[in-house]
């Protein structure tokens, strides 16, 4: 099951965003593939021989995004992208964590199969985490936490979940940790 994490950059020693995922899923058959299929071009990690789908990636407008499934959000529409489809067209359309609020924002009217955390940080330095179900979305910001990371593993704060609570909390001490120099 996947954690995710986003770090803005009072938390980096550089000072700029960090995202990462700890991918768990069932095909192990993964690819990177530059696609140019939209109006921004991106690399996209996609199941092997389905580039409709993507699991994460960055564009050249520096944009990137992940997503961990969150099974405590609401679920219900039958139209428009699901999770990966949804992930899909961000990249292609998005560059900056406001540009995916927008896309957010414009699909709540049930225009998204999503149950979802996405992580997303951008080349301004916005580091971001949503909690997307089909009809709303809940945004946590890493610059407005204490420690200026955002983390989350198979639940919502929004959805009241306790999925992966082990994960999120082992996830929580490596960033709190000596592992946390990781993110320098």
């Amino acid at each position: 099951e996947c954690t995710i994490g986003v770090a803005c950059g009072k938390a980096t020693a550089d000072g700029r965003p960090r995202l990462w995922k700890n991918r768990d899923a069932a095909h192990a058959d993964n690819v990177v593939m530059a696609l140019a299929d939209g109006a921004i071009e991106y690399f996209a990690l996609c199941d092997a021989g389905k580039p409709e789908r993507v699991w994460g990636g960055a564009n050249v407008k520096g944009f990137a995004i992940v997503n961990s499934v969150s099974r405590d959000l609401p679920q219900g529409s039958d139209k428009g992208p699901g999770n990966g489809g949804f992930m899909k067209r961000a990249l292609q359309e998005c560059a900056t964590v406001e540009d995916f609020a927008r896309l957010l924002q414009a699909t709540d009217d049930g225009a998204r199969r999503t149950r979802a955390n996405f992580a997303v940080i951008d080349a301004h330095g916005a580091a971001a985490v949503f909690e997307a179900g089909h009809r709303a979305f809940a945004r946590f910001d890493a610059a407005k936490e204490p420690g200026g990371i955002v983390l989350r593993t198979n639940s919502s704060v929004s959805g009241g979940g306790n999925a992966g609570l082990a994960r999120l909390q082992r996830a929580t001490a490596l960033c709190k940790g000596p592992a946390a120099s990781a993110l320098d």
